[in-house]
């Protein structure tokens, strides 16, 4: 199954700190999204919008079972993960599965648009330290 990542993921140091396998990965486009803030928090969620919304991440191929469960734990319980149709770099498109906020959360979503260039600089060292995401990969 190939796994499209729109937030934190995208970054290789927290992608290899969370799954065990090496992955092939591409740039890709999903669209009908958009990627907010999470109220109160340094981290993103995927809602559903209108078809002219869309979200740039990258897309990871072939990602095994073992590895999808630990995204999920890691994801928490938040996030389902959809199927969707992803246009990769080459203009060609590809089935993915990718986390969204689910229906009966979507009030924890912001409106306002979440930067991975801000991330980058200003919340990487907070997440990595502070995400219970993490916590909860090492109880499992």
């Amino acid at each position: 199954m190939n796994i499209f990542c729109y937030g934190t993921l995208m970054l290789d140091r927290i992608w290899s700190r969370v799954v065990k396998g090496s992955y092939k990965k591409q740039d890709g486009t999903i669209y009908g999204y958009r990627r907010l803030f999470i109220r109160n928090e340094i981290y993103p969620c995927l809602v559903k919008r209108t078809h002219e919304h869309f979200v740039r991440g990258v897309v990871y191929f072939n990602i095994d079972q073992e590895d999808c469960r630990i995204l999920d734990v890691f994801e928490g319980e938040c996030y389902e993960r959809i199927k969707e149709r992803c246009e990769i770099e080459d203009g060609k498109s590809v089935e993915v599965e990718v986390y969204a906020l689910k229906e009966k959360y979507q009030s924890m979503a912001d409106e306002k648009e979440w930067d991975f260039g801000w991330f980058k600089k200003n919340g990487f060292n907070s997440f990595i330290t502070k995400y219970e995401g993490f916590l909860r990969m090492k109880l499992r």
